[in-house]
C-alpha cells in the first residue's frame, strides 16, 4: 500500500513515535510505527523537514533528490537556513490527535530539549533516549530481525528507502551496535527515528523472540 494511502488507513491506530532533530541546517525525522495483531509485523508512517534553503544549495549534492521528494511531499521545506521546529512540533501534535500515540523517544541531545519539553507541556508522554550503543542495539537488531522477516511496511516511502540504503552500523567489543552517521553513506536520520520508535513499541509489546540475527542491515 502506498505511503499516503497508509497513512489514511491508520488513522486511529495505536502507535509509538521517534524524534531525531539532526542539525537544524539538514533533515529532521519524525517517525511513528504501528504494530500488527500479530506482535511480529509493524506499520511505518515517516515524515521528514529541511531547510528551503537545502533545495537550492548548488553545494548540496542531494539536491536533486531533495527537490524530487519535494514536490513528492514526501520531504517538507521549512522557510530559511535552518529546520523551523515550530512545523515539526505542529505535525507531531496534529499526528498525535489522529493516531493513538503512546509516547515517543526523542534523543537526548541540547536541541531537543526545547521541543520535548513544549511537547511535554501540550500533554504528550516523551522519553529521552540517548544515542549509544547501550540504548541503541537492542532495538537496532530487533529491527534487523523484523526486516529479515519482512516484517517493516512503509509504503515504499522514498526517503526511507535511500536513508536505508545509506545505513552503516558501528559494533562494540560486546557485540552491540548502532547506527553511524559518521560512517554512513548519506543520511540515516529517518532510520535512527525508526530504531527510536522501535525501542518504545518493544518497551510496551515484549517482542516474539530475543534472538536477534546479525547480519547485515538489508534495503527497505
Amino acid at each position: 500500500m502506498p505511503a499516503k494511502q497508509l497513512e489514511t488507513k491508520l488513522a486511529g491506530a495505536v502507535c509509538y513515535g521517534g524524534l531525531d532533530l539532526s542539525s537544524t541546517t539538514d533533515i529532521t525525522a519524525w517517525v511513528m510505527v504501528f504494530p500488527w495483531e500479530d506482535g511480529e509485523n509493524f506499520s511505518v508512517i515517516a515524515r521528514f523537514w529541511v531547510p528551503e534553503s537545502r533545495l537550492h544549495d548548488p553545494h548540496n549534492r542531494y539536491r536533486d533528490h531533495y527537490q524530487m521528494w519535494a514536490r513528492q511531499g514526501f520531504l517538507i521545506p521549512t522557510p530559511g537556513n535552518a529546520v523551523d521546529y515550530a512545523y515539526v512540533k505542529a505535525q507531531i501534535l496534529k499526528d498525535a490527535q489522529t493516531y493513538q500515540l503512546v509516547d515517543l523517544n526523542v534523543d537526548r541531545l541540547f536541541q531537543a530539549h526545547q521541543l520535548a519539553t513544549e511537547l511535554i507541556d501540550e500533554g504528550l508522554q516523551v522519553v529521552g533516549m540517548g544515542q549509544g550503543f547501550m540504548s541503541m542495539s537492542a532495538p537496532m537488531k530487533e529491527f534487523e530481525r523484523r526486516l529479515l522477516r519482512k516484517a517493516v511496511h512503509h509504503g515504499n516511502n522514498p526517503v526511507l528507502n535511500w536513508m536505508a540504503g545509506n545505513v552503516a552500523v558501528k559494533m562494540d567489543p560486546a557485540g552491540n551496535i548502532k547506527p553511524d552517521k559518521a560512517s554512513s553513506q548519506g543520511k540515516i536520520d529517518g532510520i535512527v527515528a525508526l530504531v527510536m520508535a522501535l525501542d518504545r513499541l518493544m518497551r510496551h509489546n515484549k517482542p516474539k523472540t530475543s534472538i536477534y540475527e546479525t547480519r547485515g542491515l538489508t534495503v527497505i
